[in-house]
């Protein structure tokens, strides 16, 4: 996962959530969380996903049972209005 701000624009890439049963895949950190609730659906590796980013900033899915990797490369885009945070994740290059 690489994220992304941009001024109030967060761009999310997600690179390979595997299927199965509902899960919580991540939460973004302060400062990247959506100003609405976010609901996509992918499809690929032989099973629909669909996933949702709350506005905790809680990124969840829901799928057929399935563990091969699906919603590979995927990149969203999301408004915030999320103070700009006090320290920055990760770790730097």
């Amino acid at each position: 996962m690489r994220v992304r701000r941009v001024d109030a624009t967060v761009t999310l890439l997600l690179d390979f959530v595997r299927g199965g049963t509902a899960v919580e895949v991540l939460t973004l950190p302060s400062g990247f969380t959506p100003s609405a609730i976010l609901k996509f659906t992918v499809t690929g590796g032989g099973a629909a996903q669909v996933i949702t980013l709350s506005f905790s900033g809680v990124l969840s899915k829901a799928s057929t049972a399935h563990t091969g990797p699906t919603a590979g490369g995927e990149t969203w885009s999301f408004l915030t209005t999320d103070p700009w945070p006090t320290t920055l994740p990760g770790s730097p290059a």
